[in-house]
C-alpha cells in the first residue's frame, strides 16, 4: 500500500473515531438531563440591580511621597510647590470624586433592596440601577448596616411594584448542589454564573462566619449579588473571594440565607442590629489542649478568658472550661457557640453545658446585650520587679512593671508574668509566641507573679511532663499555647 493511501486512510479514521466520541458525548450530556438555568434566570433578572456609589477622597499624586521626603523649605520643596504644583496641578490638600460598583437585589416590592456593608462603605451618595428595559437610576437611603456579617439594607422610592427575591432555607442546601450567582462582575451588569456548593459553614473574615463555598465564578462587582439554588429561591449573599490575582479562581463564599434574613429583619424593623453577650473568650480546642485539660474528644469551645461581672462571670464558667452546649443547642466548634450566643433574645436565662477537668457540669446564665465598647474598668497597680530568669520554655520572662504594661499596652487587669524574649530556635517560637505575651494560667493554675510561675514550672519537671500548658494574654484576647519543656 502506498503512504499517501495509507495516510489518507488513517485521517479518515480519525475523523470517524472523533465523530463517535463527539455524538456518545452528546447523547450522554443528554441521558444526564443537565438542568437549563434560563427559566430562574428569566424571572430572578430583572429583581439584581446594580449598585454605583460615590465618595470624596484624597487625591494624591506619584509625587506626593517623593515630595513628604523633602525637608520643608529646601530648595527641592520650593521646586515641587511653585513649579510642579503650577504646571501639573498637584498641590496639597486635593480631593477627587471616586467611586465603586457592586450588586444588589431587590427583597420587597416596596423597594427595599439587600447588599454588601463594604460595596457602600463611605459612601456619599447611592445610585441603583434597575434591570429594566429603561436601565432606570434612581437614588437609594441606606435603612441599615451590619459591618460584622457584612449586610446591608437599601431602600429607594418607587410608584410602581418592583419585582423581587425570596429568601430560601440554606440550612436545605447541600454540597455538591447546583447554583447560580447573578451580579455585575467589573461592572458587567446582569451576569450569570453557575457551580455548586462547594462546602458550608466555612470561616473566612470573622467571628459569625457561616459562609457558604461555591465554584461558581465570583469576580468583584459581584458583591451583593444573590446565589439561588435550583428552585429560584436566594440561598446567599455573595460577599467575598479568595484570589491572589483579584478575579476568580473558584474560590468564592456567601452569607447563608438564614443568617442573611434574622439580620435583614431587624435592620428593617429598628435600623440596627443587636447581639447576645456572654462574656468569655474561646479558642479551638486542639487535640494537644484537650490531652492537657483531661477532655475525652476535640469537641466544644474552649474558654480561655472571662470578662469580670459579665453573664458568664455570675453563671461561675472558668477559664479551662469546655462549653459544648448553650440553651440546648449545640456548640462543637468555637465559632458555633460564638453565634449561638449572638443569635440569643436579649435577657432570656439559658443552660450551659461545659466540660470542667473531663466532668460534664451545668450552669445558668442570662444573656445581656453585646455593646461595642465595654466600660473601662479602674486600673490597678503593677507588681513589683524581680531579676528576669530563664525557665528552660525557650523564654525569658519577668514580673509585669509599669514601664513593661506601657511599652507593650498590658490592660490593667491582666495578671501574670510578661515574655521578654523568645528563643528563636526553641518550641515556644514554634508554638507562636512572642515578647509582649502576658503568661496567665501554668498547666491550669493562675500565675501572678514570677514565684508563682517558678513553682508552677518546677512542679511539671517533678511530673516529668514533657510539654507544658500556658495561658497568655496578647492584645487584649487570651488563648491557650503548648510548648515543649526544656530540660
Amino acid at each position: 500500500m502506498k503512504l499517501k493511501t495509507f495516510s489518507t486512510m488513517l485521517a479518515r479514521l480519525y475523523v470517524f473515531a472523533t465523530l463517535c466520541i463527539f455524538a456518545n458525548f452528546s447523547n450522554a450530556v443528554e441521558a444526564s438531563n443537565l438542568p437549563s438555568f434560563s427559566p430562574i434566570v428569566d424571572v430572578a433578572m430583572p429583581a439584581v440591580v446594580n449598585i454605583s456609589t460615590t465618595q470624596t477622597i484624597d487625591a494624591k499624586s506619584p509625587l506626593d511621597e517623593l515630595r513628604n521626603e523633602m525637608p520643608e523649605g529646601s530648595p527641592f520643596d520650593q521646586f515641587f510647590k511653585e513649579f510642579l504644583d503650577r504646571e501639573f496641578g498637584f498641590s496639597e490638600g486635593r480631593k477627587r470624586k471616586a467611586t465603586s460598583l457592586g450588586s444588589g437585589f431587590i427583597i420587597h416590592p416596596d423597594g427595599y433592596i439587600v447588599t454588601n456593608a463594604h460595596v457602600i462603605e463611605g459612601a456619599e451618595e447611592i445610585n441603583v440601577t434597575l434591570s429594566n428595559d429603561s436601565e432606570e437610576i434612581i437614588k437609594a437611603k441606606i435603612v441599615g448596616v451590619d459591618k460584622k456579617t457584612d449586610l446591608a439594607l437599601l431602600k429607594i422610592d418607587i410608584k410602581d411594584k418592583l419585582p423581587y427575591l425570596k429568601f430560601g432555607d440554606s440550612d436545605k442546601a447541600h454540597v455538591g448542589d447546583w447554583i447560580i450567582a447573578i451580579g455585575n462582575p467589573f461592572g458587567f451588569g446582569g451576569s450569570v454564573t453557575a457551580g455548586i456548593v462547594s462546602a458550608k459553614s466555612r470561616m473566612v473574615t470573622g467571628q459569625y462566619d457561616e459562609f457558604i463555598q461555591t465554584d461558581a465564578s465570583i469576580n468583584k462587582g459581584n458583591s451583593g449579588g444573590p446565589m439561588m439554588n435550583l428552585n429560584g429561591e436566594v440561598i446567599g449573599i455573595n460577599s467575598v473571594i479568595i484570589s491572589p490575582s483579584g478575579g476568580n479562581i473558584g474560590l468564592g463564599f456567601a452569607i447563608p440565607s438564614n443568617q442573611a434574613n434574622t439580620i435583614i429583619e431587624q435592620i428593617k424593623k429598628t435600623g440596627k442590629v443587636t447581639r447576645g453577650y456572654l462574656g468569655v473568650n474561646i479558642q479551638t480546642l486542639t487535640p494537644d489542649i484537650a490531652k492537657h485539660i483531661g477532655a475525652p474528644n476535640t469537641k466544644g469551645a474552649l474558654v480561655t478568658q472571662v470578662v469580670k461581672d459579665s453573664p458568664a462571670d455570675k453563671a461561675g464558667i472558668k477559664p479551662g472550661d469546655i462549653v459544648t452546649s448553650l440553651d440546648g443547642k449545640q456548640a462543637l466548634q468555637s465559632h458555633k457557640l460564638s453565634k449561638i450566643v449572638a443569635e440569643t433574645p436579649i435577657g432570656k436565662k439559658v443552660t450551659i453545658e461545659i466540660l470542667r477537668d473531663g466532668k460534664p457540669a451545668k450552669l445558668n446564665a442570662t444573656i445581656e446585650l453585646l455593646v461595642d465598647k465595654l466600660e473601662e474598668i479602674e486600673s490597678k497597680k503593677a507588681g513589683k520587679n524581680t531579676v528576669v530568669t530563664d525557665l528552660s520554655l525557650g523564654i525569658k520572662i519577668d514580673d509585669i512593671t509599669p514601664a513593661l504594661r506601657a511599652k507593650f499596652k498590658i490592660d490593667p487587669n491582666i495578671k501574670g508574668v510578661i515574655i521578654l524574649a523568645v528563643n528563636r530556635n526553641s518550641s515556644a517560637a514554634e508554638s507562636g509566641l512572642l515578647p509582649g505575651d502576658v503568661i496567665m494560667q501554668i498547666n491550669r493554675t493562675k500565675v501572678e507573679n514570677m514565684v508563682d510561675a517558678g513553682k508552677e514550672i518546677e512542679r511539671a519537671k517533678k511530673a516529668a511532663n514533657k510539654d507544658i500548658a500556658l495561658l497568655i494574654n496578647r492584645g487584649g484576647t487570651s488563648r491557650f499555647i503548648i510548648i515543649e519543656l526544656g530540660e
